[in-house]
């Protein structure tokens, strides 16, 4: 079972499982991970979506003050639109993709013009064999 081989995975340990869905594959989920010995815990905001700051909250609660988020534009948005990314490691990889259908890297309110972007301070760049990762503290500049 997935959720035994996780929890053995990472020493026995799973902090959180978050789900809104408490019925269906979710909540089969949700139960299978709770019987390997997962904390269950839910946050939920509205239109499905965990409430961000509640949950870091809920993390900070249990002594977790670290934490790698690897996710969607529409995650890594709303958590920069809400000021809870204090740093960031974004890898560049030397591939072009796209087009005017294709998910983005960044999602969220962002910015529509230059003067509103978020800009990272203090930022270093590494190669890591053909990718690049670009690392740095995101602020944004005040309002004149």
């Amino acid at each position: 079972m997935l959720a035994k081989r996780l929890v053995q995975l990472i020493g026995g340990r799973v902090g959180l499982a978050l789900n809104h869905d408490a019925g269906g594959a979710q909540g089969r989920r949700a139960a299978a991970l709770s019987e390997a010995g997962a904390t269950l815990a839910s946050f939920p905001g509205g239109d499905r979506r965990v409430n961000l700051p509640e949950l870091l909250a809920g993390l900070g609660g249990r002594g977790i003050v670290s934490l790698l988020v690897e996710g969607g534009g529409a995650t890594l948005g709303a958590l920069l639109d809400a000021g809870l990314i204090d740093r960031v490691h974004a890898f560049i990889a030397p591939v072009l993709i796209g087009g005017s259908g294709a998910p983005a890297p960044l999602g969220g309110d962002g910015a529509t013009i230059m003067g509103d972007a978020w800009r990272l301070e203090r930022a270093t760049m590494e190669a890591i064999g053909p990718d690049w990762l670009i690392a740095g503290y995101p602020t944004r500049q005040e309002a004149p």
